[in-house]
């Protein structure tokens, strides 16, 4: 029997995952008050009214088990009244284990859940003792699994607590995306920006903004140098020039100074990073010749005789020879029987994946199609841009136009006030500005806006919001002057705004008619969108680009699934995302450790009851062409189901192959930022030092103001022992993992 709550009875909030209690449920809970055969229990962090057998105390905690129930509300006892009862409650937990003596496992487990409040039955201890026994790991991280359950206020089930095990002990999710890219053939370098090419626009940029800075004085020079750093210009020469001939300017400006080391430190970097990325051009030119024949030779007996010699060559990886040897057989097969198209399409499987192993890299030498062929191709099947604008994308374009209007109107008017007497303006524009930087941030916090803009819009957005709250600051200085400075520059820069989000995307027909391949598979298109999603995200780390690649892992899977059915419309994306793949090969017994890992983070990632939000995510990512992952703790204030980026804990734990284990720690507190960068490595702040300037200036450039930037070991050569699992509650972020220490 399952007794649920009168919601009259309860003052649990509704936002609360109502307490359900059985028929000999084992708990604890803390006794809020008592009345005449009632009492008032604090369960979970929610008060609820319970009928009561026997004497209880007056407050404090204590185990009780669920006896019945009566009027709508559960009947409790007290198992344990006295020291001399001791043994009760261990002798309920040995009739609940099916009679069977508890190991230490299980009753670490099963205490834990009591001391939390949560009801233990024979259903949850059999998920337990299900759990314990299947799982091969160690019991501190089985432990940490159901803690981890426990503080997310989980149903526990053997299903959910595999799946947050498998989020946060199993193998990393980038070895199933790397598979996935190499099985599909698909090319995770298509479409990059080389990270070589994109610390070098860097350098160029601070080497600008220094002439920039020494413009005034010597303007023709100057203009001399920005012209040949625009035409290409090497920036190790021309920093040298500038530093030969501004030497006196540049000892009086320490601001053109900083930007001239920093593009000296960051154009030192380009060299290495091109050393640490080498290419085998010769297998890459012997794959992609025989990649243009299958293409264009219309003798496909030829074009199998040299397949099948690529297949041979000795040089290639096992699982590449394999894959090329298998399809040659199976080619030479369809050949045999006059199915020449099948032929074709064979080769180009097992060719795709020889060149996703050995991609051509310089882009001079990629093959590309003749411009003869070209011309000769029909306007429909060429590489069409396909722009489309949802009814969502439309809304989300309103809703930004009324609120550009009502913040434009409101700084006009904190304006006009400033300029009128000085107390005046005090009295009547702070309100005001109050409530427009109330509404600008409830825009970038709830708006969909924001998630379909540009990089730039973003950044300008950010920082228009910490402006505005600077000029709130100034004007309860009585700095009226600077305060109507602020706002009329935010005023110009909401104007000029032009919000025209939709989604773009490039279709590729050309292959398609040319080779009159079949529809790519579920596998091909998911892994085809994994890549451009990690390709965006590296191209242009933008808020849009990493909610589309959460997206593209599954993450909001069933939540948009649910939307697009009460909409009565299809969503062709859902269908590419690698959860609907995994569920879809789950189905057929494949594919489950990798479903499980993002099931689990789907779980230690949901809304929380209490005042704190938590979350995981381990997010694949592309370094130095090779596909990685890195873990994302997050916890904030829950307001409304939303992160508040302005008082929050975010820390990333990258795992690379050069530096090892990196760790970094952002603590925001009303925008102010303290930054912690955590490596074992000797040396580590001396190499992060070219970039870590520039990477306050970006932060600064959203509206974060870095206080405090630390460099310190990752792990500590004494580590302390570990507390008490009694003392454990909260789930915490620490650098190796999700910690539940208080």
């Amino acid at each position: 029997m399952q007794i649920k709550m009168d919601p009259a009875l309860s003052s649990q909030s509704g936002g609360q995952k109502e307490v359900a209690l059985k028929q000999g449920d084992l708990f604890s809970a803390n006794v809020k008050s008592k009345g005449d055969g009632e009492a008032t229990l604090q369960i979970r962090g929610q008060e609820v009214k319970v009928k009561t057998e026997g004497n209880l105390p007056a407050n404090g905690r204590v185990s009780l088990e669920v006896t019945g129930a009566k009027d709508g509300m559960p009947v409790v006892r007290q198992v344990q009244q006295n020291p001399q009862q001791s043994q009760q409650p261990q002798m309920d937990l040995v009739k609940l284990n099916d009679g069977k003596p508890l190991t230490p496992e299980l009753k670490a487990a099963v205490n834990h859940l009591m001391e939390k409040g949560m009801p233990v039955n024979k259903e949850v201890m059999q998920s337990l003792r299900n759990f314990l026994s299947k799982t091969d790991a160690p019991s501190a991280q089985k432990l940490e699994t159901i803690q981890a359950a426990v503080s997310k206020n989980l149903t526990i089930t053997a299903n959910k607590l595999t799946a947050i095990h498998s989020a946060l002990h199993g193998p990393p999710i980038s070895e199933a995306v790397s598979e996935l890219l190499k099985s599909t053939g698909v090319d995770i370098t298509a479409g990059r920006q080389h990270s070589a090419g994109q610390i070098e626009s860097a350098a160029r940029q601070q080497l600008t903004q220094a002439l920039q800075l020494l413009m005034k004085a010597a303007p023709e020079q100057v203009q001399s140098l920005l012209k040949q750093l625009d035409a290409g210009g090497n920036v190790k020469e021309l920093a040298a020039q500038l530093q030969k001939n501004f030497s006196a300017l540049l000892v009086n400006n320490q601001q053109a100074a900083k930007f001239l080391d920093n593009a000296l430190k960051l154009d030192s970097l380009v060299k290495p990073v091109i050393e640490s990325q080498p290419i085998d051009q010769s297998k890459a030119l012997m794959v992609e010749e025989v990649k243009t024949a299958i293409r264009k030779s219309p003798d496909v007996k030829a074009v199998v005789e040299s397949f099948a010699k690529l297949s041979e060559q000795a040089d290639f990886d096992p699982q590449t020879k394999q894959a090329l040897q298998h399809s040659a057989v199976r080619a030479e097969q369809f050949v045999q029987n006059g199915q020449e198209l099948q032929a074709r399409q064979e080769m180009m499987q097992g060719i795709q994946q020889a060149s996703a192993a050995y991609p051509l890299k310089a882009a001079s030498e990629q093959y590309q199609l003749s411009d003869e062929l070209i011309s000769q191709i029909p306007m429909q099947s060429r590489d069409v841009i396909v722009t489309r604008i949802s009814e969502r994308l439309s809304q989300a374009a309103l809703d930004f136009k009324n609120i550009q209007k009502d913040i434009s109107r409101n700084l006009s008017q904190i304006e006009y006030a400033a300029n009128q007497t000085k107390q005046t303006a005090v009295q009547q524009t702070k309100p005001l500005l109050e409530a427009t930087i109330k509404m600008l941030d409830q825009a970038i916090l709830k708006g969909d806006f924001m998630l379909h803009t540009n990089m730039q819009t973003e950044k300008n957005l950010l920082k228009a919001s910490g402006q505005l709250a600077e000029a709130s600051k100034l004007l309860a200085r009585g700095e009226v002057a600077q305060a109507a400075r602020i706002t009329s520059e935010v005023k110009s820069m909401m104007e000029k705004i032009e919000f025209k989000p939709s989604d773009v995307k490039v279709q590729h027909f050309v292959s398609k008619e040319i080779m009159q391949l079949e529809p790519a598979s579920q596998q091909r298109s998911t892994a085809m969108q994994l890549q451009q999603s990690m390709q965006m995200l590296h191209n242009e780390p933008s808020a849009r680009h990493a909610y589309e690649h959460v997206r593209a892992l599954g993450m909001t899977f069933e939540n948009e699934q649910a939307h697009s059915l009460l909409r009565g419309s299809g969503n062709e994306q859902l269908t590419s995302t690698l959860k609907a793949m995994l569920l879809k090969m789950s189905q057929e017994g494949k594919a489950d450790q990798s479903m499980n890992q993002l099931t689990g983070q789907q779980l230690l990632s949901k809304t929380d009851t209490n005042g704190l939000q938590s979350m995981v995510m381990t997010l694949p990512f592309i370094l130095q062409e090779k596909v990685e992952n890195f873990k994302v703790y997050m916890q904030s204030k829950n307001s409304s189901q939303k992160i508040d980026w302005e008082n929050c804990n975010l820390y990333f734990l990258f795992d690379t192959k050069k530096m090892g284990e990196i760790g970094v720690s952002l603590n925001v507190s009303e925008r102010n930022l303290s930054i912690k960068m955590k490596n074992d490595q000797e040396g580590f702040e001396a190499k992060m030092a070219p970039i870590t300037d520039l990477a306050k200036d970006r932060l600064e450039q959203i509206g974060y103001q870095v206080q405090q930037l630390q460099f310190d070991r990752l792990t500590n050569e004494d580590q302390p022992e570990e507390a008490d699992i009694q003392e454990k509650a909260v789930p915490i972020m620490t650098e190796k993992g999700y910690d539940f220490s208080v």
